[in-house]
């Protein structure tokens, strides 16, 4: 699901970017009022309307890129979840063939023979530890010696060679569906960086745009509106009215301000 940080950062660029293109007019029409006495011949007012729709565009860009890249760390850590399955059901098939490894070895040779099978240490739980011990469990079976151990059971034998096929072939298995979690976890990381980026970008456009239409809409005789888009110093990229216990309405409207703190 989207990200709180960025759920909250949307609410408030959301309200910003509504007051810039509902106010942009009432800015404009106080700026002729206020700069005709001072205008020379043929010079022009300021197109302040433009500029609130331009701040208001430039938000809203930085705010769809930043959607945009939590979308897609979301949908990447999605993609982690099967691999992720098919590894640990990779490694617990492993350890049900060492395990049983263990007690048939057991029954018909005896627990001495376990150093001889690589099996004189508790088998790994964690996947990549269990290959690894796999791995040496190989090694020593391909190096056992039956000769030195007596079967315990009339007519059955322990096959080396048959055991070292199995549980080389389920390590191989494992080793491939690790490679693939540490493939998504590359790639988690990779989209988690371009969020963070993203985020970054979006704080600083965010504290710019506020800034300058937090003056503008002083400069026009809205304080209210002036004061409620101010940027927030304890929560980067909202405004204050977005603050918890002091909710903005979402037409970028007046409401009542609280100091930040």
């Amino acid at each position: 699901m989207p990200s709180k940080m960025v759920t909250d950062r949307k609410k408030s660029a959301d309200v910003v970017i509504a007051a810039a293109r509902s106010h942009g007019s009432a800015v404009q029409a106080t700026t002729v009022q206020a700069l005709r006495v001072v205008l020379k011949k043929d010079e022009a007012v300021p197109d302040l309307a433009s500029i609130t729709e331009y701040l208001a565009r430039s938000l809203e860009r930085a705010t769809e890129a930043m959607v945009s890249a939590d979308d897609a760390h979301e949908a990447e850590l999605r993609d982690d979840v099967a691999p992720r399955e098919q590894r640990d059901a990779a490694a617990a098939a492993l350890t049900e063939a060492i395990v049983e490894m263990r007690e048939i070895g057991t029954g018909l040779l005896g627990s001495k023979a376990l150093a001889s099978l690589g099996l004189d240490a508790p088998t790994p739980r964690d996947p990549a530890a269990l290959s690894r011990f796999a791995a040496q469990v190989c090694v020593a079976l391909r190096n056992f010696d039956g000769k030195k151990f007596r079967s315990r059971v009339r007519g059955a034998s322990f096959h080396a060679n048959e055991w070292v096929e199995r549980i080389d072939g389920l390590r191989s298995s494992l080793d491939r569906m690790l490679a693939d979690v540490a493939r998504e976890q590359r790639e988690a990381i990779a989209t988690q960086a371009a969020k963070d980026n993203a985020i970054e970008a979006y704080d600083d456009i965010f504290g710019r745009t506020t800034n300058l239409l937090s003056a503008l809409f002083r400069y026009s005789g809205d304080d209210a509106l002036a004061k409620r888009l101010r940027p927030s110093a304890r929560r980067p990229g909202q405004i204050i009215d977005e603050e918890p216990g002091n909710p903005a309405p979402a037409d970028g409207g007046t409401s009542p301000t609280t100091p930040d703190a």
